[in-house]
């Protein structure tokens, strides 16, 4: 699906197309080929809910769950759970300290929040300021109309990005 090279790669579509479906299909095939080639975290909508999914364990938690948390991030008119942003957080910054050459680390999605220091934010500046040291690949998932912004950004030059799937 995408080139043998490490780096930055970006995953990006329109809202709602199936980017995370097609993630989740292929880190899915590409754990099963190769234990441990991929980690990260994957956004699905699940019962109609935004949901956090921890890559290499399958693990899953409710991202708008409210009953017995208080959320305090909001963008929209959603409104999501710091303690699974934390979470997430941990997820990714573990999995990023121990990238292997060739490996291949999951960030779905980068959006607003993220954009405004918040959400999976600080983890991403901190996964793409090592990760690209360890000559991993980084896949980023990014609404089609946010891509430039995104890269903007986090400093990243249109140049250092390969595409990984078009919705």
């Amino acid at each position: 699906m995408v080139e043998a090279l490490h780096g930055i790669h970006i995953a990006s579509g329109p809202v709602q197309t199936g980017k995370t479906t097609r993630l989740f299909s292929w880190s899915t095939a590409a754990l099963a080929q190769s234990p441990g080639s991929v980690d990260g975290v994957l956004a699905p909508v699940i019962h109609g809910h935004r949901h956090i999914v921890h890559i290499a364990s399958g693990e899953s938690r409710d991202l708008e769950e409210h009953a017995l948390q208080v959320p305090d991030q909001q963008i929209g008119r959603f409104t999501f759970r710091a303690d699974v942003f934390a979470w997430a957080h941990s997820i990714l910054l573990g999995a990023a300290a121990h990238l292997a050459e060739g490996c291949w680390l999951v960030v779905d999605e980068i959006g607003p929040l993220e954009l405004a220091g918040r959400g999976l934010e600080p983890a991403v500046s901190s996964i793409l300021e090592s990760g690209l040291q360890t000559r991993a690949h980084i896949v980023l998932v990014v609404r089609e109309h946010l891509v430039d912004r995104v890269l903007a950004h986090f400093g990243v030059s249109p140049a250092e990005v390969q595409p990984f799937l078009h919705a």
